[in-house]
């Protein structure tokens, strides 16, 4: 195709907390997630990790990742990127 989409489940992340950059040929994500309890509770168990969390992708030279969109929605976000040539 003309493009490559990327879909990162990050749920209960604050969106102005999510990071996207390209160094090189290396997509970086970055968002942190707060632990939210209440005033004086001790939680016994944690369903989701809480802090920073990140994740980099090798993206390849074929991508023109200069044009990349990124939309934040119901805890996905989705990354789409350009292809810049032929891929292969």
């Amino acid at each position: 195709g003309d493009r490559v989409e990327m879909s990162c489940e990050l749920p209960g992340v604050d969106p102005r907390s999510i990071a996207v950059t390209v160094d090189g040929d290396v997509l970086a994500i970055r968002a942190e997630r707060s632990l939210s309890v209440l005033d004086d509770a001790e939680p016994l168990e944690l369903e989701r990790p809480h802090g920073v969390l990140g994740r980099d992708v090798a993206l390849g030279g074929e991508l023109d990742a200069s044009r990349l969109d990124t939309a934040y929605d119901d805890g996905i976000l989705r990354i789409t990127i350009p292809v810049a040539g032929p891929l292969g």
